[in-house]
């Protein structure tokens, strides 16, 4: 972080505080909420509000809770909460939204070096469940929050706090928000998780990444049927063997690759900063005008997480089948999971999966409807300020704005016509995306000032 700590010493002497001041209550706010534990399921992201809440009721600022789900045990208890606060601005332009999630993923059968639940501060790194996914944005946005409150800074535009719960499973908490109580959210724009700030070997920030879209998440039910009986007599009508069939077409299937304006836009820049055939392979992809180049594409593939950008994808992920081993299955199903461009929808996807699987047998069925499309603008404000941050404070790094492969609640946002904008300041190692939702989660102890102060700088670029 050797870039931002000039600048930001100097703005922390403006404030008439010091870096220390400032992460003592992140860390303590942070540590609170990893020990309430809300991994979802259940949720209990009550918890979590209520930590939240006490926060705000110290500086006296109001706030609404929005209940989405009651304790399956004791359905008069509402555990499952979103919490909401406003600051006012002049009203001259629409409000800014500063939104993160408090539900975090489970840690079942992932063997940690560090207790999950208990932050723990080992070789420049805190640990635990939700630090970088996402109760770490979720306490940033909270401190730059009391900030704006404490100093008192005249805003054209109402700063909107939003805690949601329950992302990880298809962003029930904000659509519970969406559906009962809609203008608590009712910005222009918004800043959520998804984006944000890469650091290299050295751990100093090289890259920052606003996200703009993300894939429509999707799940489909291939399912086919076939003849009972006793294992011992087999026959030709095989549900399983059908079924299987069917997931095998679909993993040799080849997905038509195409550029949207922001892959385009994110092939083209990111070509800027590597070296060698890749970058050649990126720059190739974004400036070409019709079918991708083959070359191209083969480098790409190296590198999974950019190459799935160019296209829709389906994978299989749960099997079923049968009801004792020596008989054969009336039915049998697969989960296949589809992440899908965003300028796609589901009933194309669908018809896409019985080409591919070419048997009236098996029947294709979309399952539960996860929400969200849309993309925000390559050009216009947010972006004019994210750049002009990284030229301030990081020396002019490029700006290389992407798509998700995942899902985050800014899809229901831009669904909404809410320019939402993925870009969470804590920097990181891109090694370490791999870690939230897997093993030994952690963000960088030297990171926390810095992500403070410029999530402080963005909001007042966008707000004041």
């Amino acid at each position: 972080m050797k870039y931002a700590l000039p600048i930001l010493f100097a703005a922390f002497a403006v404030a008439a505080s010091t870096p220390e001041d400032v992460t003592r209550d992140f860390r303590q706010t942070l540590a609170e909420l990893v020990k309430a534990d809300t991994t979802n399921p259940p949720g209990n992201e009550a918890r979590a509000v209520a930590i939240l809440a006490r926060r705000l009721k110290e500086e006296n600022i109001a706030y609404e809770i929005v209940d989405f789900g009651s304790d399956r045990q004791n359905v008069s208890q509402n555990v499952r909460q979103n919490l909401i606060a406003r600051l006012k601005g002049d009203g001259t332009r629409n409000p800014l939204l500063l939104l993160a999630h408090v539900d975090v993923v489970g840690t079942k059968d992932q063997n940690w070096s560090t207790p999950p639940h208990e932050v723990t501060e080992k070789d420049g790194f805190l640990y635990a469940r939700g630090v970088a996914d996402d109760l770490g944005m979720a306490v940033t946005n909270l401190e730059v929050f009391l900030r704006l409150k404490r100093e008192k800074v005249a805003l054209k535009r109402d700063v909107i706090l939003a805690f949601t719960g329950a992302e990880e499973s298809l962003g029930l908490g904000i659509r519970a928000v969406l559906e009962k109580r809609p203008e608590l959210l009712d910005a222009e724009i918004a800043l959520n998780e998804g984006g944000g700030i890469w650091l290299n070997d050295a751990g100093n920030p090289y890259i920052v990444r606003p996200q703009l879209a993300e894939k429509i998440y999707r799940n489909f039910s291939l399912s086919a049927t076939g003849e009972t009986g006793h294992s011992s007599i087999p026959k030709k009508n095989n549900a399983v063997y059908k079924l299987a069939r069917a997931l095998d077409r679909l993993a040799h299937d080849e997905p038509e690759r195409r550029l949207l304006p922001v892959t385009r836009a994110y092939f083209r820049d990111l070509a800027k900063i590597e070296s060698g055939e890749m970058a050649r392979a990126l720059a190739a992809i974004g400036s070409s005008k019709g079918q991708i180049p083959k070359w191209a594409l083969k480098v790409v593939e190296a590198r999974p997480a950019v190459a799935v950008l160019l296209s829709t994808t389906c994978v299989a992920t749960m099997l079923s089948a049968g009801t004792e081993v020596n008989a054969l299955a009336a039915t049998a199903s697969a989960n296949v999971n589809c992440r899908i461009l965003p300028d796609e929808n589901v009933e194309q996807v669908q018809a896409r999966l019985v080409k591919i699987v070419g048997d009236p047998e098996v029947t294709v069925t979309p399952l539960a409807d996860a929400g969200g499309k849309g993309t925000s603008p390559l050009e216009g404000e947010v972006m004019s300020a994210i750049q002009d941050l990284a030229k301030e404070v990081y020396h002019g790094l490029p700006v290389v704005p992407e798509m998700a492969s995942f899902s985050t609640d800014s899809r229901f946002l831009r669904e909404r016509g809410v320019q939402a904008y993925g870009f969470n300041p804590i920097a990181t190692y891109e090694k370490d995306a791999s870690r939230w939702h897997g093993i030994d989660e952690r963000i960088p102890v030297a990171s926390i000032q810095p992500a403070i102060e410029n999530m402080y700088r963005l909001v007042l670029k966008l707000a004041r």
